[in-house]
């Protein structure tokens, strides 16, 4: 198949329909895009591919992993069921994810996070989250957990998906203690220039 790399125990072309289905150990390659699963079927006239079982999409930029996948791998657009989606630290999780773009998602039911600890100390859970890599996460009815209790809530919130230094708040974080009770810590982080900042 021109421009695409295919390994799997068997593997069956319709010429008439113009598609190639794939079992077992399933292994595609076009590009920087890998995608492996156990089984899955490739429709070149449209370059959409449908994947099942023990699903993962790896690019330079992420690793998602899922129960079943409806892909474009020339338009790198497509939909994730029951996936999670990591990109360095930053972590998302949803019933259904749908790549919208090369770096843009929309997360439905869903949950983030920037924690790599497992499991995270804390992540934002929402009904719906936007996010671009590079750019921010919107999202719809977050609720803020620590250590997977919610801790508040918000109709809506705007998070930084950015490796640069920018100035903006930082993740709240939360203490008990008898003399005072509950208590929640909200830091500011100041970029000031590329070689200076300040938190308080």
């Amino acid at each position: 198949i021109k421009n695409i790399l295919i390994d799997a125990n068997e593997a069956y072309r319709d010429t008439q329909k113009n598609l190639v289905q794939l079992n077992g150990n399933v292994q595609i390659v076009y590009k920087d895009q890998h995608i492996s699963a156990n089984k899955a079927t490739i429709f070149l006239k449209t370059s959409q591919i449908i994947a099942s079982g023990n699903v993962i999409l790896e690019t330079p930029k992420t690793h998602v992993e899922a129960t079943e996948l409806e892909y474009n791998y020339k338009t790198r657009t497509g939909v994730f069921k029951d996936s999670f989606i990591q990109s360095g630290q930053v972590v998302f999780e949803g019933k259904i994810i749908t790549k919208t773009g090369p770096d843009s998602y929309i997360a439905d039911r869903a949950s983030f996070t920037a924690c790599d600890t497992c499991p995270p100390a804390w992540s934002f859970t929402g009904t719906e989250i936007e996010a671009e890599f590079g750019g921010y996460a919107y999202i719809k009815n977050p609720i803020l957990r620590v250590a997977n209790f919610p801790v508040f809530y918000l109709p809506m919130i705007l998070v930084p998906l950015k490796s640069d230094r920018q100035s903006g708040l930082l993740t709240p974080t939360a203490s008990y203690s008898d003399p005072t009770g509950l208590a929640i810590e909200q830091n500011y982080f100041w970029a000031i220039s590329r070689s200076q900042d300040l938190t308080f």
